[in-house]
């Protein structure tokens, strides 16, 4: 008992030991004037607000890619830059939708929403499953079929779920080789509406998009005819019509820094910020029509820059991915990108710190979305500490802000994350006063809080990047559940 006990005090002694060293290096490394300089040149005019697709992200992205490689942090063993290339593609949306069956249409206008493919006129069969789930594909030969579902899955009520369930939906039907998807909506929620029924940009998946025939269709009930539709035996004709989308790429910026555990360095901790915004806008009154994104999101960028030159002069046990995302404001779609080609294995990644910010009204916290979920609080609550700070997820729209970020691209397969932002205890009109205004300048920041709110960050990289346990999930959810499964828990 005496060996044990003697065993165990020295293991605190040597874990308080590193804790301290990671306080340390922290501290020393962290300079204001530096902070200043990534803001300044990141939020300046100069990058016309860095929209997705733009010369201003561009010369963004170069930024990046050169403050990395000053620092020492590497590429990826198989890559040749710093550069993720992300193929995206402008939706422009149709002017006519039809549905004919028989001598009866039913013609789109109002009523009729491409949700995904591309405009082509297609001829088959049809089959009606129930919800369209992924067990009635297997269950159902639906190759080269029109196939017609029900909306949701019976159970949820959620306009976000009902979404991201036709993006699961459009991937079954593609693999089962179906020729078009309809879905009927008892009432297709207006956030779904808003987003497909205007140009919309999305990312451009030449294996699962471009390269088929296939059509999704969200189609609402109230429509007439759609009874004697259901009824109908035979051929369906889908035509969709309108503009070529177009094509065109960008990239995310991605290094790295090796672990120093021969074990841990297997597990990798992905901190993340997107670094686009939302460019040359409607001018505000003073006449000022340059969106520069100070705080969304310089501020995100420049935490992970502070945190990346630390880490590369004193690695963690476990290794980091630098992750710096294109085109999150058109729809997160950077992060969609690196999770559906991910540059290494999705159950290597075992975190996602993501940085991402609208403004603050409380320089004495950092909001976490997401901070309770996964045992990873009481490490970041020390850290943040350390620069009296408090870190909180205790507000009304943690949940929604949760949901909002490049965080939840990682959280749906399963990999714990967070979102560690500027302090708010609710996203009212004092954060709307900046968030997505011209007036997001570089100059209007609180440079001693955002001293502290970047140190709290690296800090908490560094207890994490060093922790024993495995970073999981505590709340017993979906995104629990997904975790368990990608990773054999």
């Amino acid at each position: 008992m005496k060996y044990l006990a003697t065993l165990f005090l020295l293991l605190l002694l040597v874990q308080l030991s590193f804790s301290q060293k990671d306080v340390e290096s922290v501290k020393k490394d962290l300079r204001q004037d530096e902070i200043k300089s990534h803001m300044y040149f990141l939020a300046s005019d100069e990058l016309e607000g860095r929209d997705t697709p733009s010369e201003g992200l561009d010369k963004a992205a170069a930024y990046l890619s050169e403050e990395l490689k000053k620092f020492g942090v590497k590429t990826l063993p198989d890559q040749q830059s710093y550069f993720q290339k992300v193929a995206l593609r402008n939706r422009i949306a149709p002017k006519t939708i039809e549905i004919k069956f028989g001598e009866t249409k039913i013609t789109g206008d109002s009523k009729a929403y491409l949700f995904d493919g591309n405009k082509i006129s297609t001829k088959a069969d049809f089959i009606v499953l129930d919800y369209g789930l992924e067990s009635e594909f297997q269950a159902n030969n639906v190759s080269g079929k029109v196939v017609v579902s029900k909306a949701g899955d019976g159970k949820t009520q959620n306009p976000r779920e009902y979404y991201f369930l036709s993006i699961q939906k459009s991937k079954w039907a593609k693999e089962a080789g179906a020729k078009a998807l309809i879905e009927i909506f008892p009432d297709i929620p207006f956030s779904i509406v808003a987003h497909i029924s205007r140009d919309r940009m999305e990312i451009d998946d030449e294996e699962t998009i471009s390269s088929t025939g296939f059509q999704h269709i969200l189609l609402d009930t109230q429509k007439e005819k759609i009874d004697e539709f259901l009824q109908f035996k035979g051929t369906v004709e889908v035509n969709v019509v309108g503009d070529e989308d177009e094509i065109f790429y960008t990239n995310n910026v991605v290094g790295y820094v090796q672990g120093t555990d021969k074990k841990l360095r297997d597990e990798y901790v992905v901190c993340t910020a997107h670094y686009d915004h939302l460019g040359i806008g409607k001018p505000d009154a003073t006449g000022d029509s340059i969106y520069n994104g100070a705080r969304d999101n310089a501020v995100g960028v420049t935490s992970l820059l502070i945190s990346a030159k630390n880490v590369a002069k004193n690695p963690l046990k476990r290794s980091v991915l630098f992750v710096f995302f294109t085109g999150e404001e058109k729809g997160l779609l950077g992060s969609e990108w690196f999770m559906t080609h991910p540059p290494i294995k999705p159950e290597s990644m075992v975190y996602c710190l993501n940085n991402d910010n609208g403004s603050y009204t409380d320089t004495t916290i950092v909001s976490i979305p997401g901070l309770s979920k996964i045992n990873t609080e009481e490490p970041i609550k020390e850290a943040c500490a350390e620069f009296g700070l408090t870190a909180t997820d205790d507000f009304p729209e943690a949940d929604m802000l949760y949901s909002a970020s490049d965080n939840i691209s990682f959280s749906q397969i399963g990999i714990p994350s967070v979102t560690y932002s500027l302090g708010f205890t609710s996203f009212n009109a004092e954060v709307r006063k900046y968030y997505h205004q011209p007036n997001d300048e570089a100059e209007s920041i609180n440079y001693n809080y955002l001293y502290k709110f970047c140190g709290g960050y690296n800090l908490s990289l560094r207890f994490i990047g060093n922790m024993t346990d495995q970073p999981f999930w505590i709340t017993e959810d979906n995104f629990y559940e997904a975790g368990q499964k990608l990773y054999n828990k």
